[in-house]
Parts: C-alpha cells; structure tokens; sequence
C-alpha cells in the first residue's frame, strides 16, 4: 500500500511545483519585468537613513543584494539600477 501511495504521490519531470518568492527590498516587479538595486530600494522605503544604518533590521536586506562582482576579477561594485527581463 505504501509503495502505491509513493508512487501516486512521486512528480512527473514535466510537472513542477509553484512556490511563492518572497519579495526583496530591493526589487519591483511589473509586467514580467523586474527593477532593482539602490535606487529602486531608495524609492521603496519609509526610512531612507537605514540603508546604511549596519544594524538596521532584517526587512531593509541584507547589503549583498545591491552588490555586483565583475566577472573575470571578481572586484565588487554597486548596483545602482538594473532591469531585467
């Protein structure tokens, strides 16, 4: 019985789950299309100043999100605004 149970229960490879992805501070979705980085967590918050407070609590994010790294050397930047489609 288990074993008919399992496998009523096991997944096709063509079916998959919807799961729901918790929105980033730093993150706009519209139309299929996400805006993100500093500016787009700038416009999005009530209080601005604690962007950079280092203990601001976890809903303003965590600061890797609005950093990028260079590919081939691995040097880190900012992530002002970026679009993605």
């Amino acid at each position: 019985m288990d074993a008919q149970i399992r496998k009523r229960l096991a997944m096709r490879p063509e079916q998959s789950l919807l799961t729901l992805q918790p929105a980033k501070p730093n993150e706009v979705r519209r139309n299929g299309v996400t805006y993100s980085g500093i500016l787009v967590q700038f416009a999005k918050t009530d209080k601005p100043l604690e962007l950079i407070n280092p203990a601001a609590p976890p809903e303003y994010g965590a600061s890797e999100d609005n950093l990028v790294r260079e590919p081939q050397s691995g040097r880190p930047g900012l992530k002002l605004f970026s679009i993605r489609f």
